[in-house]
C-alpha cells in the first residue's frame, strides 16, 4: 500500500470509530452440560431479546443462529454495547447453561466479513463467561467509554492485531477518585459545530484548544487537560460529566456552525455547578483561517472575559499553535489517538502520522512536542533502546522549544529525558519548574514533576504534585501512566498496600504497560508475596528482556533515596535476574 495511501487508512479510522458498525455474537457455552431443548430454549429468548433491545433503525442484521449461537450487526455499534449488557444481564448464567458474549466491529454492517466475526467470537471466548469481551475499536468509539468499567485483556496471540477489553455485565458505579478535586477547575469543552462529519467536530477542538492555550497561562486558574475534556464525547451529557466526572467547578461550552467559505458562528456560555444560569455568555463571529494561524481576536476576548469572570484579573494574550490547513491538525489529533493504544502497530501508526505532518509543517511546537513524547513512549515500552529514544527525544524537545519556549509540554519532558540518560538531578528539575511556570495546568508537567521529587527524595512533595496532576486530568487517554506514576509515589513512601491498589488499576487499563509492570513487581516484593512477584517479573521481562537488578540500579535516578535499597531488595525476592 502507498504511504498516502496508509496515511489516509490511519486518518480515517480514527474519524470513524464513532460511526463504525459492530457485531454482537451470543455463544452458548457447550463444555458446561445442559439438555438440548433449555439450549433451544434459553437461544429463542435471547434473539427475542435482542430484538426488543434493538429496535430499528440500529438493527441492521441478524445473522444466521443455530441451535449454539446467534449473532447481530448494528451500524453504528453503540447500541450493541449497551444490548450486550442488558443481555447478559438477562441470561445470567447458572449452573448448567453459561453463556459468551463478544462485540467485534465492522466495516459494513450490512455484510460482515467472516475475519470480524471470526474476532467477535474471539473476544467472546476471551473474555469468558459472565463478561463482555469487547474489540477495542468498538470501546474507542462509545462516546463515553470511560464510564464502562473495562479492563485490559491485551493481545490475544502474537501477530494478531487484535486487542480486548472485557466488561462486567453491568456498568459499574462511578469508583471514588484517589485524588480530592482541586478548588475552582474549569472544563474547556469543545464547541459543538451543527452536523455530524469529522471537520466540524476538528474546528471545535481547535476553537477548545486555542481557548484552553490562552486561559491555562494564567497562574490563577487550574484548566482540565484537554485530554480528558476531548473525551466527553455526548453532547447531550457533556457539561454534567465534567461537573461529575471530571470535578470541574466550571464549564466553557458552546454551540455553533459552520458556514460557506469557513465563516464560524459560535454561541459561548460560562456555567457553574449548581447553578442553572449560565454565569456569563457570548456570541462570537469567526472564521477558521484565523483559527490556523493561531490567533483570533475575538476567541482571545472571551478567554478574557471567562478569566475576568473567574479569577478578577486580566490575562494576557497569547498564541496558539499555527497550522496551514485543518487537515495538518487532523493529523495531530490522529497521531495522539493511536499513540494513546501504546501497541507496537498503533504506535508505529502514530509515528506515520506524525512524521508525514513534520513534513507539511515544521513550525509548530506542539508536533515536535508530540514527536518527543513518542519517543519516549516507545522507549519505555522497549521499542527503541533508550539512548537513541533519548536522543531522538531532546532533538525535538529542543526543536519545539526554539519554536516556543513557553511549550509546556517540550519542557516537562525534557526535564524526563534529563532523568532518562543520566543528567544531575538539579538540572531535570529545572526544566520541571520551567514546564509549570509555562503553564500551571499541564497535568504531565505535575506528573512527571511528581516523579522528580520521588527520585530527591522529596516524598509529601511528589504526593502533593501527584495529586494535582489526577485531579487536572481524571479522564486522561493515559491515565495508566498518572495511576503508574500515583502508585511508584506510593512506593517511594512505604504505603505499599495503597500503590498495590494503584498499579492494579493502571494495569487493568493498559495490561501491556511495561513500568506498571514493574512497578507491580516492586509492590509484590515489599509485601512478601513472592510467588505473584515472580509472575509479575515473568510479564515484565517479556516486555524488557534484558532488564535485571543491575540495570534497575545504574538507571534509577533516585538511587541515593532511602527507598532504593528496599527496591533492589523486592526485585531481587522477586527473582529478577542479577
Amino acid at each position: 500500500m502507498a504511504v498516502d495511501q496508509e496515511l489516509d487508512q490511519a486518518v480515517e479510522d480514527t474519524a470513524t470509530w464513532q460511526s463504525q458498525g459492530a457485531v454482537l455474537v451470543l455463544e452458548a457455552d457447550i463444555r458446561h452440560a445442559a439438555p438440548p431443548l433449555k439450549v433451544q430454549l434459553q437461544m429463542q429468548r435471547a434473539a427475542e431479546l435482542l430484538q426488543q433491545l434493538l429496535d430499528s433503525p440500529p438493527k441492521v442484521l441478524e445473522l444466521p443462529a443455530n441451535e449454539y449461537q446467534l449473532g447481530l450487526t448494528a451500524q453504528p455499534g453503540q447500541a450493541l454495547i449497551e444490548a450486550a449488557q442488558r443481555l447478559g444481564q438477562a441470561l445470567h448464567p447458572d449452573s448448567d447453561l453459561r453463556f459468551r458474549i463478544g462485540v467485534a466491529g465492522v466495516h459494513d454492517a450490512r455484510s460482515p466479513k467472516p475475519e470480524e466475526l471470526r474476532r467477535a467470537h474471539m473476544a467472546a471466548d476471551a473474555a469468558g463467561v459472565g463478561r463482555i469481551g469487547l474489540e477495542a475499536e468498538v470501546l474507542d468509539g462509545h462516546p463515553r467509554d470511560w464510564s464502562l468499567g473495562s479492563v485490559d485483556l491485551g493481545r490475544l496471540a502474537e501477530g494478531l492485531n487484535l486487542r480486548v477489553f472485557a466488561l462486567p455485565l453491568q456498568a459499574p458505579a462511578p469508583a471514588p477518585s484517589c485524588a480530592p478535586s482541586l478548588q475552582g477547575v474549569l472544563a474547556v469543552l469543545p464547541p459543538q459545530i451543527g452536523g455530524l462529519d469529522s471537520r466540524r467536530a476538528l474546528v471545535g477542538a481547535l476553537v477548545a484548544d486555542l481557548l484552553y492555550v490562552a486561559l491555562s497561562r494564567s497562574a490563577l486558574l487550574r484548566v482540565l487537560s484537554p485530554d480528558s475534556t476531548q473525551r466527553l464525547r455526548d453532547g447531550r451529557s457533556a457539561v454534567q460529566d465534567a461537573f461529575d466526572a471530571l470535578g470541574a467547578s466550571h464549564v466553557l461550552s458552546g454551540r455553533g456552525s459552520l458556514g460557506v467559505g469557513g465563516a464560524l458562528n459560535v454561541d459561548l456560555q460560562l456555567s457553574a455547578r449548581g447553578s442553572a444560569q449560565p454565569c456569563w455568555s457570548e456570541r462570537l463571529q469567526l472564521h477558521v483561517e484565523d483559527l490556523l494561524l493561531g490567533e483570533c481576536e475575538p476567541l482571545s476576548r472571551a478567554a478574557a472575559h471567562v478569566h475576568a469572570v473567574l479569577a478578577n484579573a486580566s490575562l494576557e494574550p497569547s498564541r496558539g499553535a499555527q497550522w496551514g490547513e485543518l487537515a495538518h491538525f487532523q493529523l495531530l489529533s490522529a497521531a495522539s489517538q493511536w499513540m494513546h493504544r501504546l501497541s507496537p502497530d498503533a504506535l508505529d501508526r502514530s509515528r506515520m502520522l506524525l512524521d508525514a505532518l513534520l513534513q507539511r509543517q515544521i513550525d509548530a511546537a506542539m508536533v515536535w512536542a508530540w514527536s518527543a513524547k513518542w519517543h519516549v513512549m516507545a522507549c519505555v515500552q522497549g521499542y527503541q533502546p533508550v539512548a537513541h529514544a533519548a536522543l531522538r527525544a531532546q532533538q525535538d524537545c529542543e526543536r519545539a522549544l526554539a519554536l516556543d519556549p513557553h511549550c509546556a509540554l517540550a519542557l516537562t519532558l525534557r526535564g524526563y529525558v534529563a532523568n532518562m540518560v543520566g543528567e544531575d538531578l538539579a538540572a531535570a528539575a529545572r526544566w520541571q519548574a520551567l514546564a509549570l511556570a509555562a503553564n500551571p495546568s499541564e497535568a504531565l508537567g505535575w506528573l512527571f514533576g511528581a516523579l522528580q521529587s520521588v527520585f530527591e527524595g522529596e516524598l509529601a512533595l511528589a504526593r502533593e504534585r501527584v495529586t494535582v496532576a489526577l485531579a487536572l486530568s481524571p479522564l486522561d487517554p493515559w491515565r495508566y501512566l498518572f495511576l503508574d506514576i500515583a502508585a511508584h509515589v506510593r512506593l517511594a513512601s512505604g504505603h505499599v498496600d495503597e500503590a498495590l491498589d494503584l498499579v492494579q488499576q493502571a494495569l487493568q487499563l493498559r495490561a501491556q504497560h511495561a513500568p506498571s509492570l514493574a512497578n507491580l513487581v516492586l509492590a509484590l516484593g515489599l509485601l512478601g508475596r513472592l510467588d505473584e512477584a515472580g509472575d509479575a517479573a515473568r510479564r515484565l521481562l517479556r516486555l524488557w528482556p534484558q532488564y535485571s537488578v543491575a540495570r534497575f540500579q545504574a538507571a534509577y535516578p533516585g538511587r541515593d533515596c532511602g527507598h532504593m535499597q528496599a527496591f533492589v531488595g523486592a526485585l531481587r525476592a522477586a527473582g529478577l535476574p542479577e
